[in-house]
Formats: structure tokens, C-alpha cells, sequence
């Protein structure tokens, strides 16, 4: 009886540990880098907004939100909390299996996109954005959705970022 105990605290304790190095909701525990959540609760809120039915853009924007589970944002400037970013990145990507989309360099800011293929050619299941410049920036968006779609609620969330997205999509 004790061994079976022993053993399934050792499981308890091992899957309390996949599920931290999965997600990255510790990183809102650092008081240097900004944290901007939104799950899916709330975007079923915000796609039951009135639009004018004539505005299209509107309209594409109402459907996307239906598509989306979670977004998560984390920004700093501070150089400790970039490399715990950056860190968080990495471990994230080797845990989930994204594959990279694009990478740029210019200006002194480093831009990678990965994401996780949906059921179709045109479909992701996971977005991950790092930007690594003056500021430190982390976007991981879950769903499924186009690629085409994000421009969009980055300009319409405001999202740090987001300019990055909208080139990346153009390419």
C-alpha cells in the first residue's frame, strides 16, 4: 500500500511539472513583464457585440473571435525578464512541437512566428510570435484559424506585435 501511495505521488508531482513547462501563466508572476490574457469565455463575449451587418470587416473580425480559445501576450524592456522570455519561448516550443513559419532581422529586432498546422493547409491550431528587440515580446494565440486572420485582431486588440504579424502575413 505504501509503495502505491509513493507511486502515485510521483505521478501527481511529475504531471504538476509538465503542466508548468507547457504553459507559460508564470511568467504573470514577474513584475517586470506585462501580461495581457484573454480566454476563450471572453472572446465568446466580445463575438456577441451588435456590428453594423453592412461593415465586412466588422463581420470578419466577429468571426475570428468565434475561432479563438486563448490569447496570451507578454512584453518587457527589463534584460533579466527578456531572458526568462526568451526562455520560456524556447521550452515551450520544444514541448509543443511548432514548427517555425518565418524568422527576420532587421534593425536590431529579432521576429519569430511558429505555429501548429490545423486539419487544413491554411489552418493553425497555435500561433507563437517572439520578438526579441528593445523590447521582449511573447504572443501565443490559440484556435483555429487562417494566418490571413490575425492581422486583423492584432489592429483591432491593439496587440504589441502586431505589426510584425501584419508583415509576416504579407511575405
Amino acid at each position: 500500500m505504501k509503495k502505491i501511495t509513493l507511486l502515485y505521488l510521483f505521478v501527481l508531482i511529475s504531471n504538476i511539472g509538465l503542466v508548468h513547462s507547457q504553459s507559460l501563466d508564470y511568467l504573470e508572476q514577474n513584475d517586470n513583464i506585462q501580461s495581457y490574457v484573454v480566454n476563450k469565455k471572453m472572446f465568446e463575449m466580445m463575438s456577441k457585440i451588435k456590428v453594423d451587418s453592412k461593415d465586412a470587416e466588422a463581420q470578419k473580425y466577429i468571426q475570428l473571435l468565434q475561432k479563438l480559445d486563448q490569447l496570451q501576450v507578454f512584453s518587457t524592456k527589463n534584460v533579466k525578464a527578456s531572458e526568462e522570455i526568451k526562455k520560456a519561448s524556447e521550452q515551450y516550443l520544444t514541448k509543443n512541437n511548432l514548427q517555425e513559419l518565418m524568422r527576420t532581422n532587421t534593425n536590431g529586432k529579432q521576429v519569430k512566428i511558429f505555429a501548429k498546422q490545423g486539419n487544413k493547409a491554411n489552418e493553425v491550431k497555435e500561433l507563437l510570435m517572439h520578438i526579441d528587440g528593445s523590447e521582449n515580446i511573447l504572443l501565443l494565440l490559440k484556435g483555429t484559424f487562417g494566418l490571413d486572420e490575425i492581422a486583423l485582431l492584432t489592429e483591432k486588440m491593439n496587440i504589441p506585435g502586431g505589426d510584425e504579424l501584419k508583415k509576416a502575413n504579407k511575405k
